[in-house]
């Protein structure tokens, strides 16, 4: 008995340093990325170097500005979610010794997933009506330059970014986490891995971090039901495209 709860705390231990480690990675690299295109900006302009990051704002020369006003932010943005889409298959298949694709749940649709569709669109339907009840805005302040910071926008929160996180949350660590605590204490794995997803968001008002919760015990239910891990990603990506929209 011990032996066993030693094991499975080593597994969790490992489970949350690896998922940790994929969190700081793309951290690090998107705002090196940021860093690179920003100083290339200034270069470019003949412009003095003088850069500093207050997060949600860079300052530039003294002139402050948002980053979701910056294309350099929607540029890094795609890139390290890609890179990191790549890193994460890869760190799967070399620590779990698997086929990511199956493993995570990447698989045809079967005709028992369509009816998640209509709860899809339910949920969202609820989600934005409880967001006008509360009065709840928690978008940035987005001045779109030109349509291709538009695109550029609608790449790295609408797609590379929900892709990279349905992988890493609802793909990885809610499977490692049934593997390892058992399928009797799903509620466990769902619990934990919303609480990391609402974590993740810690800099929207704390009244939504509720709401980002309930949406990612949705997500994990709807992954858990069908093993499709298909049907977060779509929901996902729709959700942060509708809000880029929004923006517009």
């Amino acid at each position: 008995m011990k032996t066993q709860i030693k094991q499975k705390t080593i597994k969790l231990f490992g489970l949350f340093a690896s998922v940790t480690l994929l969190l700081s990675i793309f951290a690090i690299l998107q705002s090196f990325l940021s860093f690179i295109l920003l100083f290339a900006r200034l270069r470019k302009d003949d412009m003095a170097s003088e850069m500093i990051f207050q997060f949600p704002n860079v300052v530039l020369n003294g002139e402050e500005f948002s980053i979701w006003n910056l294309p350099e932010f929607y540029i890094s943005l795609i890139i390290a979610g890609i890179v990191m889409i790549a890193f994460s298959l890869g760190l799967i298949a070399l620590i779990l010794n698997k086929n990511p694709v199956n493993y995570l749940g990447f698989k045809k649709f079967r005709k028992s997933d369509y009816q998640w569709i209509a709860y899809s669109i339910i949920f969202i339907a609820v989600y934005g009506l409880i967001l006008y009840i509360l009065d709840l805005d928690f978008s940035p302040e987005v001045a779109f330059q030109n349509n291709f910071q538009i695109f550029l926008a609608l790449l790295g929160v609408g797609i590379y970014g929900p892709v990279f996180e349905e992988i890493l949350f609802r793909g990885y660590m809610l499977t490692r986490l049934n593997e390892i605590l058992g399928s009797k204490k799903q509620f466990i794995s769902i619990f934990i891995v919303s609480v990391f997803f609402a974590m993740l968001h810690i800099y929207y008002p704390p009244q939504v971090w509720i709401l980002i919760f309930i949406m990612s015990v949705f997500l994990c239910v709807m992954k858990l039901k069908t093993g499709n891990l298909w049907l977060p990603v779509i929901f996902h990506v729709i959700n942060n495209l509708l809000a880029v929209y929004l923006l517009i």
